[in-house]
This record gives C-alpha cells, sequence and structure tokens, in this order.
C-alpha cells in the first residue's frame, strides 16, 4: 500500500481490518490482567524477605511492565481514531448539522447500551450476593489496599445510590465501574473526531503536526498533572489514530522494504509504548508518558493494520483471536465488576494469612477464574445488546443529511465495531 493521500477516499478505506479487531481483544486482556491484580492486596508479610523480593523482581514486576493497562488504552484510543475516521471519509459528518447528528448519534448507541445493561444488572446483584457477606479482617484490608478500598470494602457495591447510579450510567462518573472512565474520554474525543478526519484527511505531515502540537499545548494549558483522566490528554492518541491511515500506510510501506522490517518495528513500537512506564513508573511525568505512548501505538497500529507479516498474521487472524476481539467492548466493561466481586468473595472466605502466602496462586485464580467468565458474559452482551443497538445506529441516519457518502459500504463492518 503506498499510502498516497487519495487512497483514503478512494477504496483503501473501505477495508476491513480484521487485524485492528484482534489488536483490541489483546489490549482489553492486557487490562483485565492489570485488573487480576486486585486479590493480592495482601502483601506477604509472613513470607522470607528474599522471596518476596524474587517473586517481585522476576514475575510481578516484569508482567506489569510488559503487560500495561495504561498502554493497552492509549492503544484503543489510536484505534478509535483511525476507525472512525475510516468511516467518516464516508460518512463525511461535517458535511452539515444532520449527518454531524448522526455521527454522534451512531457513537453513542455504540457505547450507552451494553455499559447500562452492565450496570443494571451487576449493581444490584453485587448488593444481593457477595457485598452481604462479611470481610474476615476489614481493618487489615483497610490498611493494605487503598486504592481499591471502595470497590471491595462496600463503600460502593454494599449500598444502592440511585444518584451515583445515575451519574455513573451518563458517564458523568465511574463510581460503579471505575474503568468507564475511558468512555467518558471516547465520548469527549468522538466529539472532535469529525474535525479530526477532515484536518488529516490530506496527510500532509507539517498541518498534522501542527495539530498534534496545538493539541498537546491545550493539555499543557489546562491539565494540572493531577487528573489522569481528563479528556485532553488523549487528544493527540486520537488524532494520531486518524494519521494512522495517511502517514501510517506510509511507514508501513517504509518498513516492509527493509528486511524484517516489519517485525523490528513491531518490537521497537511496543518497547517505546511500555518502556518508559517501567522506567520512570506510571504516576511520574503523566503528560510525557502519556504522550510518548500515543505515539508508539500510532506505529503499532500502523504496522498492524497495514503490515503484511505473516507470523503476526498467523497470530492476529487466528479465529479464537478475532473472536476475543470481537467481544473486547464487553469483556472490557463486564471484567473488573467480575473482578471486585471475586475479590470481595475471597476476602469474605479465605483469611488474609492464607492469601499473604498464595501471591501466584491467586494471581493465576483470578486470571482462570474471571476472564473466561468475563468472556462468556461478554458474548451475551454482544449478541443481545451491542449488535442490535449498532444495526440501529446504521439504520438511523444512514440515507439522511448525509448524500452518497452516507451510504453504507464494506467499511461499515468496522466502524460497527467501534
Amino acid at each position: 500500500m503506498s499510502g498516497a493521500p487519495g487512497s483514503v477516499a478512494n477504496g483503501q478505506a473501505r477495508l476491513f481490518l480484521p487485524r485492528i479487531e484482534s489488536l483490541r481483544g489483546f489490549a482489553a486482556l492486557c487490562v483485565a490482567y492489570y485488573h487480576c491484580s486486585v486479590p493480592l492486596a495482601f502483601s506477604p508479610d509472613r513470607l522470607p524477605e528474599a522471596y518476596q523480593r524474587a517473586v517481585r523482581a522476576f514475575v510481578l514486576d516484569p508482567l506489569g511492565w510488559a503487560i500495561n493497562g495504561q498502554a493497552a488504552v492509549i492503544v484503543f484510543f489510536v484505534i478509535s481514531g483511525l476507525v472512525l475516521s475510516l468511516g467518516l471519509d464516508r460518512r463525511l459528518a461535517h458535511r452539515s448539522v444532520a449527518a454531524y447528528g448522526a455521527f454522534v448519534w451512531r457513537r453513542g448507541l455504540r457505547i450507552y447500551p451494553a455499559h447500562i445493561a452492565a450496570l443494571l444488572l451487576i449493581v444490584p446483584l453485587a448488593y444481593l450476593t457477595v457485598f452481604r457477606m462479611d470481610m474476615i479482617d476489614p481493618a487489615r484490608f483497610a490498611a493494605t489496599a487503598e486504592g481499591s478500598n471502595p470497590w471491595i470494602n462496600g463503600a460502593v457495591y454494599g449500598h444502592l445510590n440511585p444518584g451515583a447510579w445515575l451519574r455513573t450510567a451518563i458517564l458523568w462518573d465511574n463510581y460503579y465501574n471505575p474503568v468507564t472512565w475511558t468512555l467518558r474520554v471516547e465520548i469527549l474525543g468522538s466529539l472532535l473526531l469529525p474535525l479530526f478526519a477532515v484536518i488529516s484527511r490530506a496527510g500532509r505531515l507539517r498541518t498534522d503536526l501542527l495539530v498534534l502540537a496545538a493539541l498537546a499545548a491545550l493539555t499543557l494549558l489546562i491539565d494540572a498533572g493531577k487528573r489522569p483522566d481528563f479528556f485532553t490528554l488523549y487528544l493527540p492518541a486520537f488524532y494520531l489514530g486518524c494519521m494512522v491511515r495517511t502517514h501510517g500506510r506510509r511507514l508501513a510501506a517504509a518498513m516492509a522494504r527493509i528486511p524484517h522490517g516489519e517485525a523490528f518495528g513491531l518490537a521497537g513500537f511496543f518497547l517505546l509504548l511500555v518502556g518508559p512506564s517501567a522506567l520512570v513508573g506510571p504516576y511520574s511525568a503523566v503528560r510525557a508518558i502519556i504522550f510518548g505512548m500515543s505515539a508508539a501505538a500510532f506505529g503499532l497500529v500502523s504496522l498492524v493494520a497495514w503490515g503484511s507479516g505473516r507470523r503476526a498474521g498467523a497470530v492476529l487472524l487466528h479465529p479464537l483471536s478475532r473472536r476475543v476481539g470481537r467481544l473486547s467492548y464487553s469483556f472490557y466493561l463486564w471484567h473488573a465488576l467480575i473482578m471486585y466481586c471475586f475479590a470481595r468473595l475471597l476476602f469474605a472466605l479465605v483469611a488474609p494469612e492464607i492469601l499473604a502466602r498464595s501471591t501466584l496462586a491467586l494471581l493465576l485464580a483470578a486470571i482462570v477464574v474471571t476472564v473466561p467468565l468475563a468472556l462468556a458474559v461478554a458474548a451475551l452482551s454482544y449478541r443481545w445488546i451491542e449488535r442490535p443497538f449498532i444495526a440501529l445506529g446504521r439504520r438511523w441516519g444512514s440515507d439522511k443529511g448525509e448524500g452518497d457518502a452516507g451510504r453504507l459500504g464494506p467499511i461499515a463492518a468496522a466502524t460497527a465495531r467501534e
């Protein structure tokens, strides 16, 4: 693929990107692994110091560096920029108020129904079941697990708060499902996507770099660095996703001309994606880390989307990878909710002394129990909630106010899942 700017609107945008679908699935699994660390709240203080250091140094730290949940979220945003801009090349939402309204409506139908359904099911269920059970040692838990306290000690799920539920449902906050801060970023970022798609469509590098600089400056002016969920931090990631359809093609074509260039490129961009956070910590230099991750995610997504490597393709095009990718949104919504219930059950049934001696066993148990369960629930959510509302979004406004650009083509398969 040459990456000529004109190709964006002339056929190339119609491609369905199955490897990107699978990449979303792997990113969702990375976030799930991060959630699986919740049951490790009780530190192994009764084990020999050497054992503690060994477990931390040779198992938990390397896995945490490589399976970086924050980096996975950045990849989500870059993918959103790519897939939505490809769809906007055909639907041209900037042409009229009706076309823009149709885009926003479709985006809302993609995000809200599955999110609201998860809240409707899990909040009362958690309240009526595991969060009616007392923890064995709440005082010790409070002293060791500050970050997860509200969602495990009963402060959240132990009470039914209609106001908090409503605020979470409309994405005003993430009280009942912490991961939904990313959905708020998606909604707010999507409002600017039609503008980003128009500006980036020509593929002029100078213009695109100026826009990225302006977005970075906006973040520096507005964000005080105390809110890592502040949506302006991630606007460069959305814009870089739009750039994948132009400059990303050129990058992939250039790497293809180098022997083993795609493999080295994927490895290099992955290291750039997770390396800085591993070196300085996820909460140091937040803006620089996020901007760097966004740039690395641009390279990674570009090579996955437009590359032709057989080894990467064998993994990303495997039916199981495709299936996980297809279920990734509902899986992302449900896994954290299931994980908190699982953790509460553990802390209600197993003594802290036993949990403290079972670090690796707990991590494995959390993965084995919660990931398949979340995937099973996600399959139901995708079949009965996501697909019907995606179809509704396709029908509404597809031929009104958008002219020929509103007619669905092969890209609908890609945009529907985004």
